[in-house]
């Protein structure tokens, strides 16, 4: 897989004298959170975000307090719910993927920090990505496209007797869909038959399924698309009733009941993302702060869903993975 280079952060950050996001002492710093889901109390407690920022003398309730938002499952309220957090006067905003563009829609001001995000300079967050120049820095997703090529890879290694893989898709007119442009040359290099089901919303699920069997498909690839990824215990329930080793872009596809899960190190994204908040926090501007490149990269093989499925997992991927559940 083609890995790209690691951004450090080439130059110090340059604090602007009377700069509004100077450290103030005393001062109590909000942070506006745009997210996909609504985080549960344990996930907070064990949040290596937060976790990260505490190491950096950042800690909830004491001298910073959040705004949380969440879509939860519903994409059409991104650009309402950061439009929300503009208002609450908050100092930065934390968000990823198309969150990143409803916050700058709404701002073009407060520090934006991306968990992640994809092509920042095609979709003009940056000038570039070793000096972003604007309000929006932090990690990409510009490795997308290696992962879903990869992440289906992989789910044909761990199911090689596969000759049909269906794949969900948003419709054509819904906007662009990267990993259509990469998986059709690994299917056709793999001889393997790619069949495209396309699902607007979750009540379709499971008569796209239904499909895939009549199809005859032998295992299915679900992308990385937020409405997929919200609904992947759902998606996994079908896959399962159906008999279909499922596999996709995130390490939670396993981890909700798929066979095979290959993304970035997520746990590492948000870490460094602290390190962003916290160098903003403290007075550099996020146009100084150069883009990172995802460099960490796991794969998690669920090995209680191939019982159920009876198949045997390759040992040489087995043990390629960081995570095996069983």
């Amino acid at each position: 897989m083609r890995r790209r280079t690691l951004l450090g952060f080439a130059a110090a950050a340059l604090v602007a004298p009377g700069s509004l996001c100077a450290q103030q002492p005393g001062r109590v710093y909000r942070i506006g959170s745009l997210m996909y889901t609504t985080p549960t109390p344990e996930e907070l407690r064990t949040s290596p975000f937060l976790q990260a920022l505490a190491e950096r003398g950042w800690i909830e309730g004491k001298n910073v307090v959040f705004e949380r938002r969440a879509i939860d499952g519903k994409r059409e309220r991104l650009d309402e719910l950061a439009a929300e957090i503009v208002r609450s006067n908050v100092d930065l905003i934390v968000t990823l993927g198309a969150g990143v563009g409803a916050a700058r829609r709404a701002t073009q001001t407060i520090p934006i920090v991306a968990f992640g995000v994809n092509d920042p300079l095609t979709l003009g967050f940056a000038e570039s990505l070793a000096r972003p120049g604007g309000n929006v820095t932090g990690l990409t997703f510009e490795a997308g496209m290696i992962i879903d090529s990869k992440s289906f890879e992989l789910l044909c290694e761990a199911v090689p007797k596969a000759k049909r893989i269906a794949i969900l898709s948003r419709p054509a007119d819904a906007g662009k869909r990267p990993y259509l442009e990469t998986i059709p040359a690994v299917a056709k290099a793999r001889n393997v038959e790619l069949l495209v089901v396309e699902v607007t919303k979750p009540e379709e699920f499971e008569g796209a399924f239904a499909r895939m069997k009549e199809w005859r498909a032998d295992a299915v690839f679900i992308p990385g698309e937020p409405q997929y990824l919200f609904h992947r215990a759902r998606i996994s329930e079908l896959a399962l009733k159906h008999r279909l080793p499922m596999g996709g872009p995130a390490a939670s596809f396993a981890e909700a009941g798929g066979l095979i899960g290959f993304s970035f190190d997520w746990n590492y994204n948000v870490r460094r993302a602290a390190d962003y908040v916290d160098k903003i926090l403290k007075g550099a501007k996020p146009g100084d702060l150069p883009f990172e490149q995802p460099s960490k990269f796991v794969v998690v093989v669920n090995l209680k869903t191939a019982k159920l499925l009876g198949l045997t997992v390759p040992q040489s991927l087995l043990l390629r993975a960081e995570r095996v559940i069983e």
